[in-house]
């Protein structure tokens, strides 16, 4: 085998497993979605039912039927009022998780190339950091806003094709060594 096709095999094997992660995610958000579509046409069909239970409440006060009557009829109002809001505050947490934070992340040392790998994308691609500061002829700083789903992740940086962690950040031992860890609240 040469050089060539070896890196070009390297390469596609890399990218095998960077759309199988990629699919898998974008099944997972799928069925979240699908999930979350549902429980909203249950709230509309309980909307529905509330309006209706309000109406009939409403002509209760209005043509001066029993009171004790009405009084029920608000109170099951009420109640089911309080049991849509707990449920339309679940699904609203639900969906917070699946949107994604921007955060900025940054290296300080001295490189030519940064980038931040992680088991966000499977260690494949990663986000490729900026250099922003030049200090004597080198850069010193590196930096990028990244997007991610809420979760703790297991992270590194790819250091001039050096892994290395960050000195100021949370670590954890995995099998593959020590990794910095990364939490997006």
């Amino acid at each position: 085998m040469t050089a060539h096709s070896w890196y070009a095999q390297s390469i596609s094997s890399v990218a095998v497993q960077h759309i199988r992660q990629l699919q898998k995610s974008a099944e997972s958000h799928s069925n979240e979605i699908t999930a979350m579509t549902d429980s909203l046409h249950t709230m509309l069909d309980e909307l529905t039912t509330l309006s209706r239970i309000a109406d009939t409440a409403a002509a209760s006060v209005q043509f001066g039927t029993e009171r004790q009557d009405t009084a029920a009829k608000m109170s099951k109002l009420v109640n089911r009022m309080h049991v849509l809001q707990q449920v339309v505050k679940d699904q609203t947490g639900k969906l917070d998780q699946l949107t994604e934070r921007r955060i900025l992340v940054v290296w300080f040392g001295i490189a030519q190339e940064v980038r931040l790998m992680g088991d966000f994308d499977n260690w494949t691609q990663g986000f490729s950091l900026s250099a922003e500061e030049f200090s004597d002829g080198t850069f010193t700083q590196f930096q990028s806003d990244i997007k991610l789903v809420p979760g703790r992740y297991q992270v590194k940086f790819l250091v001039d094709k050096q892994w290395r962690t960050a000195p100021d950040w949370p670590t954890v031992q995995s099998q593959h060594g020590t990794n910095n860890v990364l939490q997006v609240d």
